[in-house]
């Protein structure tokens, strides 16, 4: 439910809930948009996405990694 198959417009309001919710499909937006130049979301956003989605699994990870023991 990314939007890499199918495209978001059109979808019903419960899988576009679900769309919008999905943050790989705006790294798939930003993709598509870098690729060849078609934006469902607006590039700010997508990046924006992309980036705090990555900075909290990264965050997560650390702090999962330091609680581990040997």
């Amino acid at each position: 439910l990314s939007g890499a198959i199918y495209p978001v417009g059109g979808l019903p309001a419960a899988l576009k809930t679900v769309v919008l919710a999905n943050p790989m499909s705006y790294a798939v937006d930003l993709l598509r948009g870098l690729m060849v130049g078609i934006h469902h979301f607006p590039l700010p956003l997508d990046l924006a996405v992309v980036l705090a989605t990555t900075a909290a699994l990264a965050g997560y990870a650390t702090w999962r990694f330091q609680r581990m023991e040997a």
